[in-house]
């Protein structure tokens, strides 16, 4: 655990061998990784697997081809029994109609899963994951870790795994080290990490401790009905001890080196899945969601949108209210970006209505729509600066390049440095983005968005990735940002406890339909007889 920048990945690269040290040394098997030859590293490295944080899937490869790779491309075992492997794999990580698509169709959460596949399927002796969980929903989290569990129980597999989830590295480390400050500052149990006085690992742990807290506040009991993981396919639940890598005897072969927007999920089931009748029992109609207490700035009614055979939209309805938080909440591929896209005017409904600030979407086209989004401001994961300009110019942006503005440069000038020093970010104005902080960007991208002045402004995932420091720091980004600015904000959020802490309401979508709808309090409240949304609000807590 460490920090974000800390070097935590730099030093996992290291123990593959994928990165040498400059000095001192690194020992993988009993042989240091600098003394040894590129065919004697390349030996050793067959006996590990890497799950990368960035996915590193090959684009012109098929699923199912991702996950062959490192048998097809450096075993000879029988094509036949690869794809025995493979489907072994997607069965059990829930993607069985996955195998055909590309990584481009396949939403954040599923490619994460398909390159813990392809790091399975060679059974290595070490597995090195780097944020295992990052981008994927709580109950797929927590799905994850126990396939890690199963996995070391079951090949006796040895697994470094690099987290900024505090509450999956509780549930499965024997021991936990701290990196800070360019070095090991702390090595023990979960209970010595919990326990000890040094101040880098307390501000750590009790960041994430406290973020916990939040989601798991009056936890009910579960509702009748709810399983292990109610919200996910039976297929890959019913029995919680299965395998979850393929029974292939451990090869002596290295794991392959190797973003488009979210689509549909294409493991989708029929209409006479136990998933889709929950859906369809649970689903709520307009009508049924909380009474606006104003006109909606967003009206969404029985929103329906497929994509060939995909029905990924089967009748949402949802609003958001003026100058609050509203935040949707969901699992992987479940259809939030689909969603997004229709606010946004980058998707038309098949059947029914997307109104946003009083505008028919479906009604707007051409140079109306891109006068219109000029209302709606986006911060995306990434923060997406320029890397060529400094963060005044950065903040500048939209004022000079948006289409319609006509300002002089210096009010332009006097606009940007107003928002950025209420968002406290005045003394980096002359900076590079390179020469900034990850929270400090987050600051940036959001002050490019605010200085617009948008009427709706939308945060996609603005905590994926983050350490507990600054996840706590970006929330409290987002809430000071909404009451100083007087925002309408509308955030999609896989992290239960930053959704808890921040939300004036909070939507869940599954399987295309809303099936909670209000305050924290009110979904605590629908989780005592929805087990869909009890086991997705309260998977993961420790």
């Amino acid at each position: 655990m460490g920090r974000s920048g800390s070097g935590k990945s730099v030093l996992l690269r290291m123990m593959n061998g994928l990165m040498l040290p400059d000095d001192g040394e690194v020992r993988l098997f009993g042989t240091d990784t600098r003394s040894c030859s590129r065919h004697e590293l390349m030996v050793l490295r067959r006996r590990t697997s890497t799950l990368f944080q960035n996915y590193a899937l090959i684009d012109s490869l098929s699923v199912e081809e991702n996950i062959a790779f490192p048998l097809s491309e450096n075993t000879r075992m029988p094509r036949r029994e690869i794809r025995r492997l493979v489907r072994e794999l997607l069965d059990t990580l829930q993607l069985p109609n996955a195998a055909t698509l590309r990584p481009a169709e396949l939403s954040g959460g599923m490619k994460k899963r398909v390159s813990l596949a392809r790091a399975l399927i060679t059974n290595p002796e070490v597995v090195l994951f780097d944020e295992p969980t990052t981008g994927l929903d709580p109950v797929m989290i927590e799905f994850v870790d126990d396939m890690l569990i199963d996995a070391r129980r079951n090949f006796d597999i040895t697994s470094v795994i690099i987290s900024h989830d505090m509450a999956s590295a509780f549930r499965l480390a024997d021991s936990m080290a701290m990196i800070h400050d360019q070095g090991i500052s702390f090595r023990g149990t979960p209970d010595e990490a919990r326990q000890t006085r040094q101040t880098e690992v307390r501000e750590f742990v009790e960041s994430a401790d406290s973020r916990l807290d939040d989601a798991t506040s009056a936890q009910p009991e579960s509702p009748p009905g709810t399983s292990a993981h109610a919200a996910e396919p039976s297929s890959a639940t019913q029995d919680s001890t299965a395998s979850p890598a393929p029974t292939a005897a451990r090869t002596d072969t290295p794991d392959a080196e190797t973003a488009a927007p979210e689509q549909p999920a294409p493991d989708d089931p029929g209409d006479d899945s136990p998933e889709l009748r929950a859906a369809r029992r649970w689903a709520m109609s307009f009508d049924d969601l909380p009474a606006p207490e104003t006109d909606p700035v967003v009206a969404i009614r029985d929103v329906h949108k497929a994509f060939g055979p995909n029905h990924v939209l089967r009748g949402v309805n949802f609003h958001v209210q003026p100058r609050q938080i509203t935040t949707l909440i969901g699992g992987s591929g479940s259809g939030k970006s689909v969603m997004m896209k229709h606010i946004l005017g980058l998707m038309k409904a098949d059947r029914g209505s997307v109104r946003v600030l009083g505008r028919e979407m479906r009604d707007l086209d051409g140079r109306e729509l891109i006068l219109f989004r000029r209302r709606l401001g986006m911060l995306f994961q990434s923060a997406a600066l320029f890397d060529s300009m400094t963060v005044l110019e950065n903040c500048e942006f939209p004022l000079r390049e948006q289409p319609g503005r006509s300002m002089s440069a210096r009010a332009i000038r006097e606009r940007a440095e107003q928002v950025m020093e209420k968002l406290h970010i005045a003394d980096l104005a002359r900076r590079m983005p390179g020469e900034v902080s990850g929270g400090q960007r987050k600051r940036i991208g959001l002050a490019r968005a605010i200085v617009a002045e948008p009427d709706i402004m939308i945060f996609d995932e603005p905590t994926t990735g983050l350490d507990p420091v600054m996840t706590a720091y970006v929330n409290d980004m987002i809430v000071e940002a909404q009451e100083t600015f007087d925002l309408t904000a509308l955030v999609v959020s896989h992290d239960m406890a930053s959704t808890f802490r921040i939300s004036h309401r909070v939507a869940m979508l599954y399987r295309g339909v809303i099936i909670a709808f209000g305050t924290p309090d009110d979904l605590r409240t629908r989780a005592k007889t929805v087990p869909q949304v009890h086991e997705f609000i309260y998977a993961g807590g420790v």
